[in-house]
């Protein structure tokens, strides 16, 4: 069980956590302009795909678990 005087340093992990992610998606969009060869920028809308899904689901789980160790 998680005391109030911790929840702000998970708040500042998780914080820090989804600006990384935003940035690792960015500079992979900005890759995949810069990518001309149209299987290799299917491949890499894949690998960003694939992390957009996991950025997505990641705070559900985190949020789930800060609730639970709040109660």
């Amino acid at each position: 069980m998680a005391m109030a005087s911790e929840l702000p340093a998970q708040l500042t992990s998780i914080e820090t956590e989804v600006q990384n992610r935003f940035k690792n998606l960015s500079t992979g969009f900005q890759k995949l302009d810069r990518i001309k060869d149209a299987s290799k920028q299917s491949k890499q809308l894949d690998e960003l795909t694939a992390k957009m899904r996991e950025a997505k689901r990641q705070p559900a789980t985190r949020h789930s678990l800060a609730f639970y160790a709040m109660a």
